[in-house]
């Protein structure tokens, strides 16, 4: 019933404007009979930048990008869950049971942590609505594992896959983030993301990168 509700219920957010969301819409309908089947040359027709997004236990959802702005993105779903990142990161939600509002922290991009080749460790301030709880001190430990080879929709891509530990004393809150980042041009193609202690871990696969 969580899961349920956490994807497909009204977001009442006022964020997305009415003519995006009627695009949205229609785009879906043209191309989607069924949306939570999700075939790959579909998704190629499609044209905008998209991704597959869906937390633990769920299935998958497409998600269109909606803006850019130099390197935050702001994606949408048809039910106008929104979905901000920065780097790859997720910085902010709108519509969830449970948004993330911001993060504070330093500006540590993933090329400074793969070029360091050592652990990197600062912290983060995490504040969230509904219910609302304002600068979570969280120490966040980053550092590089291995190069992997993953599959994205037809293709393959040669990454390096960053872990990212969580910790917070307040609430003992202790997770662990995965990036999967191409070594050249530091995008993100892959991540498994902790955006709050009260959701599940979430999901995210690029199925077409947005224009540079």
């Amino acid at each position: 019933i969580f899961m349920s509700f956490l994807l497909f219920s009204c977001s009442g957010s006022n964020f997305i404007s009415s003519s995006y969301s009627s695009a949205f819409e229609a785009l879906t309908k043209q191309f989607f009979k069924d949306e939570s089947t999700i075939d790959i040359k579909i998704i190629k027709k499609i044209p905008y930048a998209s991704s597959l997004i869906n937390f633990k236990g769920s299935s998958k959802a497409l998600v269109i990008l909606e803006s850019k702005e130099k390197n935050r993105y702001t994606w949408v779903s048809s039910d106008e869950k929104v979905f901000i990142t920065e780097g790859g990161r997720v910085i902010s939600t709108i519509g969830l049971p449970n948004n993330l509002y911001r993060i504070n922290r330093p500006k540590i991009d993933f090329r400074e942590i793969i070029s360091s080749k050592k652990e990197i460790e600062y912290f983060s301030y995490y504040s969230f609505k509904d219910p609302d709880l304002n600068d979570l001190r969280v120490k966040v430990t980053a550092q590089v594992i291995e190069e992997e080879k993953i599959k994205i929709l037809e293709g393959f891509k040669v990454v390096l896959l960053v872990e990212e530990k969580l910790y917070s004393q307040d609430i003992n809150w202790n997770e662990t983030n995965r990036f999967w980042v191409d070594p050249v041009s530091f995008y993100v193609w892959k991540s498994e993301q902790y955006i709050s202690p009260k959701l599940p871990l979430l999901y995210i696969e690029t199925t077409k990168k947005p224009a540079i």
